[in-house]
């Protein structure tokens, strides 16, 4: 049933940031940032979309995994598409949490076009 790490009326509750930073060409900027509380498995979802159409790919990826601080039991934290398409990139991972921890959303700066990544994290509380 429920684990004893969380109380039934935990579960479900969920933890959302967004952010927003200039994509350096040849680089990875972190967009956002989101701190997970010790002792519980979060599924994390990572948004990014890119201010401006490029012709270029852009990119979304969790960081931040430390196997001191947390385990994770499924990754898909790095995704790419073409920015000029409309809509943006996903990735996601589910995150069991030994101590507080933080999981990071960022870009990589494919282009020399000037442009912002602005991304979104969410967490929900699986246990």
């Amino acid at each position: 049933m429920y684990s004893d790490k969380a109380i039934k009326s935990e579960l479900g509750k969920f933890l959302t940031v967004s952010g927003s930073t200039p994509a350096k060409e040849g680089s990875y900027v972190n967009v956002t940032s989101i701190k997970l509380p010790a002792g519980h498995t979060y599924l994390v979802i990572g948004y990014n979309q890119v201010s401006n159409n490029l012709t270029s790919i852009m990119s979304s990826q969790l960081t931040g995994f430390n196997s001191a601080a947390e385990t994770y039991s499924f990754y898909l934290g790095d995704s790419r598409t073409i920015g000029n398409s409309g809509g943006g990139c996903l990735c996601a991972a589910i995150v069991s949490t030994k101590a507080e921890c933080t999981i990071s959303l960022r870009g990589y700066g494919y282009s020399s076009e000037t442009y912002d990544y602005i991304g979104k994290l969410f967490a929900l509380q699986l246990a």
